[in-house]
């Protein structure tokens, strides 16, 4: 009896642990986001005001260039910034479960 009141109570903080977990992660996630589409728009706008103000077609080829280098390096930190991310929840989600194994060995106990 004991045994079965231990698995319905962790399993019911487990889910409500669960969903602010969630919820964070979602807050997090939407914030990454919409930073990432400030810096493309800032990119964006700063190629129509090159464009507009170009008067030869070698000065629109060069504001082009510029914006694929520019998109290009942003896209190339957003790359780093989303395998950081990954290897951080790798390690949070490891260290997560050594610890609920860590728990079963001591109630075996």
């Amino acid at each position: 009896m004991k045994f079965l009141f231990l698995v319905l109570f962790s399993s019911f903080s487990f889910a409500d642990n669960h969903e602010a977990e969630k919820e964070k992660m979602f807050q997090e996630n939407k914030s990454i986001m919409q930073t990432h589409l400030d810096e493309r728009i800032g990119q964006l706008n700063k190629a129509k005001a090159c464009i507009s103000s170009a008067t030869k077609h070698e000065e629109m080829k060069k504001c082009r260039e510029e914006m694929k280098a520019g998109m290009k390096e942003i896209h190339s930190e957003f790359k780093e910034e989303r395998s950081e991310r990954r290897e951080s929840r790798d390690e949070l989600r490891k260290k997560k479960l050594e610890e609920k194994i860590k728990k079963i060995d001591e109630n075996k106990k």
